[in-house]
């Protein structure tokens, strides 16, 4: 099985920043995605999650307002739906490995995939999810272990690799 590498710049990774506060934000309700969860509030929850995060305080803020734009597109791209989506952010920290622990909103990601709550997952680039290859590995065979798919703005599919 083989990878595909996706280049990108040192400015184009380093755009937002990401401080430990997770957020898991429902926007409408879920048309065109399958399943739904119920919310504390008993609200549905889309089986669909974005993740979005910047790396340091000299990035802007709204660094994650634009990824979560740039994701929405991606999948009213797909022909998904935008409405109740969850989104899980990390602001003002670093996506290398020795920050992982570190990252809440990475980590609620990872107990949602885990648990069986989400189809698709979508990201501005793959590089927002982790810095180091074996950490970006691990992930996709978490994916693909608990059948989630990946998407980014930028135009990876998990759905579409090539051999």
């Amino acid at each position: 099985m083989s990878h595909r590498k996706t280049e990108t710049s040192p400015s184009s990774c380093e755009r937002g920043p990401s401080n430990i506060l997770p957020e898991v934000e429902s926007l409408g309700s879920p048309q065109g995605i399958p399943g739904g969860l119920s919310s504390r509030s008993g609200e549905k929850l889309s089986r669909t999650a974005v993740y979005a995060r910047y790396s340091t305080e000299l990035q802007r803020e709204t660094s994650i307002d634009d990824q979560v734009e740039a994701c929405k597109r991606a999948l009213v791209r797909l022909g998904h739906s935008v409405e109740n989506i969850r989104i899980f952010k990390d602001e003002a920290i670093s996506g290398k490995k020795s920050a992982t622990a570190k990252r809440a909103g990475y980590q609620d990601l990872l107990r949602a995939i885990k648990g069986g709550e989400l189809d698709v997952i979508v990201c501005d680039q793959q590089c927002r999810l982790a810095r180091s290859a074996n950490e970006a590995l691990a992930f996709f065979d978490e994916l693909k272990a608990y059948k989630v798919r990946l998407v980014t703005a930028d135009g990876f599919d998990s759905n579409n690799m090539t051999a």
